[in-house]
């Protein structure tokens, strides 16, 4: 079971493609409607599962000994899993001779249909990516703005 406070080692990797996603959104859109923006961002193909392979093994391995990880679950990660355990049921077909782990690793780095997000929570990491580009922009500027104490 993951740990309350545990942190996502790709939190900014995530963060980044959530950013440069929502920034093409607002590019194309002819009205900004920032909650409708947020509602087609989460849709959106992502590069990738948001989810550690460590993870997904986990949750893989729960349901394939028949535990019932996946009605304790909030709904889009339910469909994460969902998704992401239907793929492995096709890979183990093609790959019999790879353990679970090495299948699941395989997986969340493949392409993922959407976000598997909430809008809200989208517009959580979007405001944090943009906040953290602030801060990186501030301290790489930050020698031009210098001025001698007199």
């Amino acid at each position: 079971m993951k740990h309350t406070g545990c942190r996502f080692e790709y939190e900014e990797e995530r963060g980044k493609e959530l950013l440069r996603t929502f920034k093409t959104l607002i590019g194309q859109s002819s009205e900004i409607d920032l909650g409708n923006i947020y509602k087609q961002l989460v849709l959106q193909p992502s590069s990738r599962f948001w989810v550690s392979g460590e993870r997904a093994a986990i949750v893989i391995s729960d349901i394939v000994r028949g535990k019932d990880t996946l009605r304790s679950m909030k709904r889009k990660k339910r469909e994460m899993y969902e998704e992401i355990f239907r793929r492995f049921e096709a890979l183990r077909k093609r790959m019999p001779e790879k353990t679970i782990q090495e299948l699941a690793f395989i997986i969340v780095y493949q392409g993922a249909p959407q976000f598997f997000m909430e809008p809200e929570t989208a517009r959580m990491y979007v405001q944090n990516a943009k906040r953290k580009r602030l801060e990186e922009t501030k301290q790489r500027l930050n020698h031009c703005f210098w001025m001698p104490r007199k």
